[in-house]
């Protein structure tokens, strides 16, 4: 697979790749726009044709997640303080606190109305907050270890959760216990996403391995072993057909899901790969490595 030349689609696509969680900083060179992620919430030295974005101060120190409302009123991020913080776009004074984790904070993220907020946590813990005045819903208890990731479904009535302690859990809207617990892999379980219809879901886990999951039943419905080292994320495109994975060996991997075929693997990244996602219409697939950079990736070449 070619890697695409950024510059001529960054005005198209670059709303498309902050939305779906990518933090990057773009600053020109001699001869072209190179790209490297940084650790810093907030659009900080984002160059878009010379404009500098605004900076956002956030209390955190560090920014394990970010993501904005569907709704793109608001931005959430939260890190190792333990605390959530909730802005607004158009309103720079407004800053709201969310504070009941008893440890580092994971992933945050919204629901599909926008009008709650999910986090997931080390103290093993999943919140759900209300977004008007930040207090906290419910706490969902289950996992026996910190949990990496928590997501909502498409219509916002289930959320899937993943956890060090090798399992992935379903929980259903209004229910304090998980309905399915998947079981199967054998080491800490680092990402997870549901397909489009909610009918599947997939993980990836240190044991090296991708799984898909039947979700009614909790059924493994098939293993991929791709990688030669922990898998860090896997997503799915957003029409279902496609996923990507990322892996601590360099590379991420691509897999038909209307055929159930490895499409192939990806190379050019010079440390572990920590995340991807695809474009609205999945034809490009943006990675983010160790080795300071994001890129962009051509799926039709």
């Amino acid at each position: 697979l070619k890697q695409k030349n950024l510059i001529s689609r960054i005005e198209e696509t670059t709303q498309k790749f902050v939305s779906e969680n990518v933090i990057f900083k773009i600053r020109e060179t001699s001869d072209y726009q190179h790209i490297s992620s940084t650790k810093s919430l907030a659009f900080q030295n984002v160059y878009i044709n010379s404009q500098q974005s605004s900076v956002i101060n956030t209390i955190q120190s560090k920014v394990n997640c970010c993501n904005f409302s569907p709704c793109g009123k608001y931005i959430i991020c939260c890190g190792d303080n333990k605390i959530l913080e909730i802005f607004k776009l158009d309103d720079p004074s407004y800053h709201l606190l969310l504070e009941g984790h008893f440890d580092s904070v994971n992933y945050c993220c919204f629901s599909p109305d926008s009008s709650l907020i999910l986090s997931a946590s080390d103290d093993g813990c999943l919140k759900l907050w209300d977004i008007d005045d930040g207090s906290e819903i419910i706490n969902l208890e289950g996992h026996e270890e910190r949990v990496n990731k928590a997501v909502f479904s498409v219509d916002g009535q289930q959320i899937l959760s993943c956890s060090d302690d090798s399992t992935i859990k379903l929980w259903e809207h209004g229910l304090t216990d998980p309905v399915i617990t998947f079981l199967g892999h054998e080491g800490s379980v680092n990402s997870c996403e549901f397909s489009p219809t909610h009918e599947v879901c997939v993980s990836c886990s240190d044991d090296r391995t991708i799984r898909l999951w039947d979700t009614q039943s909790g059924e493994m419905l098939i293993k991929f072993e791709l990688h030669q080292s922990f898998v860090y994320d896997c997503r799915f495109s957003r029409d279902g057909s496609f996923i990507c994975s990322t892996s601590k060996d360099q590379t991420m991997r691509i897999l038909n899901m209307n055929d159930g075929q490895d499409v192939g693997i990806i190379e050019g990244h010079h440390s572990a790969v920590r995340g991807c996602c695809f474009t609205l219409d999945s034809n490009f697939v943006i990675s983010c490595s160790n080795d300071g950079s994001i890129r962009v990736w051509d799926l039709k070449t």
